[in-house]
């Protein structure tokens, strides 16, 4: 469940019914909307603002835990841990989004790391790096 607390009372004036095991969430200001990601359910809750309700649930990949808005692409990121992936729900002009996608993000982390790890074992050699270009 999802609580709604007044900041004026701090008592919880709603309680939201969602997904199991609500990880993570971001409001879209435009869109007057709550994405929660829910982690045991592998989807996201979208929650209006005005009724307080889910409004739509999207599926995503395993174990979402971690969400974020970027109002300048209107789109929501979804970090789902389990699966090593991440889910961009582009919200566009309506609550519900227009298309998903997953990136796979595992693969882009042990290059990084391999590369880093590549330059330290050259430095410590005493050679540099070749030149990028």
């Amino acid at each position: 469940n999802v609580s709604v607390i007044s900041d004026v009372t701090n008592a919880v004036v709603a309680t939201i019914p969602v997904g199991a095991a609500p990880s993570g969430l971001a409001f879209d200001d435009r869109q007057r909307e709550m994405f929660v990601a829910n982690y045991g359910s592998g989807s996201v809750s979208v929650i209006s603002d005005s009724t307080k309700a889910v409004v739509a649930t999207i599926p995503v990949g395993k174990g979402p835990v971690g969400v974020a808005h970027d109002p300048i692409k209107d789109s929501i990121y979804v970090s789902n841990v389990v699966q090593g992936t991440i889910s961009i729900i582009s919200v566009g002009g309506a609550f519900i989004p227009t298309s998903e996608l997953f990136l796979y993000v595992g693969v882009a982390v042990a290059a990084v790391a391999a590369v880093v790890a590549l330059l330290v074992i050259l430095r410590r050699r005493g050679r540099s790096p070749p030149p990028s270009g």
